[in-house]
């Protein structure tokens, strides 16, 4: 599974083609590792890693969009098809995966002669 270029992640699942979501490209900081490290089941997860979602296209049970509100309780997901909230859940590990990986320094080295 791989972000398009816009940095949205799109669900691989077939029931869900539309579905989409997108998280912070940083500001991850290191008591997250902790607080998830913490955690034993992805209901206790999700409450860590709704604040991160940026933008989203989910779809409850009955096909209806949910909209992504400023506050984020667990709730939010209770009309969610299950394997979407694991698809979420998933992607989330794998992105933050992602931003943890070195990558290169684009601006220009300075010169100490």
């Amino acid at each position: 599974m791989s972000a398009l270029e816009n940095g949205r992640w799109p669900c691989p699942l077939a029931e869900y083609p539309e579905a989409w979501v997108k998280f912070r490209e940083k500001g991850y900081p290191f008591r997250l590792r902790r607080e998830l490290d913490l955690v034993a089941t992805d209901v206790a997860v999700l409450p860590i890693i709704l604040p991160y979602v940026v933008e989203w296209n989910l779809p409850d049970v009955n096909g209806r969009s949910i909209s992504l509100p400023e506050e984020r309780p667990t709730a939010l997901l209770d009309d969610v098809d299950e394997m979407l909230v694991v698809w979420l859940i998933r992607t989330f590990y794998e992105h933050r995966a992602g931003l943890m990986r070195p990558r290169p320094n684009l601006s220009a080295p300075s010169s100490s002669t």
